[in-house]
């Protein structure tokens, strides 16, 4: 297992165990009786071998499913989270499209890109409910430029 698949798995774990907590507590009676719908859109184009990529995004509905997502129009069955790397941004596929299948109670998202070559161009667009929360875009030069970014909805 290469260091960015070990890293974005425990990521991703990491996020997990805390909205499974979140999901947990004893005040469960304050959570809202419906859900938000989201889109993420996460583009990092120029990225190179030596570049590190890892988005993060994990999600739990009303009814605690084990599918809650679809990526570039295809449902991921079984999938609470899902997580991109280097590797899938070094393709010919530049811009990842994560939809909810369904109304969400709790999102959280984790970004982090840190170049280590030519500039990095990003952009993260986040939308809830159809309105963007979140849009940032910029490049990352300089080798360590690092943009590291945690959202929670």
């Amino acid at each position: 297992m290469s260091k960015s698949t070990f890293r974005n798995a425990c990521l991703l774990l990491f996020t997990f165990l805390g909205i499974t907590m979140m999901g947990c507590s004893s005040d469960d009676d304050n959570l809202p009786t419906d859900g938000n719908t989201y889109k993420i859109t996460v583009t990092a184009s120029a990225v190179e071998e030596r570049d590190f990529i890892s988005f993060v995004v994990v999600g739990a509905d009303l009814n605690q499913s084990n599918t809650v997502w679809k990526v570039n129009g295809e449902e991921r069955t079984g999938e609470t989270g899902v997580s991109f790397g280097k590797n899938e941004f070094t393709g010919t596929t530049k811009t990842y499209v994560i939809e909810s299948i369904k109304p969400l109670r709790l999102v959280s998202i984790g970004t982090q890109l840190i170049n280590y070559g030519n500039p990095l161009p990003y952009a993260i667009k986040i939308e809830k409910n159809g309105k963007t929360e979140i849009d940032v875009s910029s490049t990352l030069t300089g080798d360590g430029a690092d943009f590291t970014k945690d959202y929670s909805f």
